[in-house]
């Protein structure tokens, strides 16, 4: 998996530095750790982000699933592979919750961190990818809202329409999710 070449690259760049330090390295969240006790490694921490190409690991997942940002695709997983379907879905509930929670983080913490600044760029990036996968699920759906397994996608809509990731996603897409949600009710009688 060639983001983890870029993670294993990454750590081993810092773990260099921090060793000077006397700082052990042994997740991404330490190298945060790192740069905000060593605020004079910043820079040399930014660079070994920038030669792992770690801050370009957002884009693999496009790469490697292409069918996940096709509306065709997606159709024809979720007509032949239902449970397929159900755990795409499932991963993007994942994904957002993962990334929307260590971008919120991170934006706590960053205090003029080129490195934290840097990782944030990143989560807003996957986030924003992860925004193109929830647009193709959510128009997929308005062909078809009663197919699959939709209770979790409204989940994923409600969270994004009401949660603290709101502000990382588009509001049309939001309102968009909120309509499918409030027609499921409307047309099962179930609250999601």
């Amino acid at each position: 998996h060639e983001s983890m070449c870029h993670v294993k690259m990454l750590l081993e760049g810092v773990r260099e530095l921090a060793k000077q330090d006397e700082f052990e390295i042994e997740t991404i969240n330490s190298i945060f750790e790192y740069v905000l006790k060593f605020p004079s490694r910043d820079d040399d921490v930014l660079n070994c982000l920038k030669e792992s190409q770690y801050l370009e690991t957002w884009k693999e997942d496009a790469a490697a699933h292409g069918y996940r940002y096709n509306h065709w695709d997606m159709l024809l997983i979720r007509e032949n592979q239902p449970r397929d379907f159900g755990n795409e879905i499932g991963c993007l509930f994942d994904c957002a919750g993962r990334y929307g929670d260590e971008l919120m983080t991170l934006n706590q913490i960053k205090g003029g961190s080129s490195t934290i600044g840097a990782i944030v760029g990143l989560y807003s990036d996957m986030l924003k990818d992860i925004q193109k996968r929830v647009v193709c699920v959510v128009s997929m759906c308005k062909s078809k809202p009663g197919v699959g397994p939709l209770s979790t996608l409204y989940a994923i809509c409600e969270h994004l329409v009401k949660g603290s990731y709101s502000q990382y996603y588009s509001l049309p897409v939001c309102k968009e999710a909120a309509k499918l949600r409030n027609e499921w009710v409307r047309q099962t009688g179930m609250s999601v």
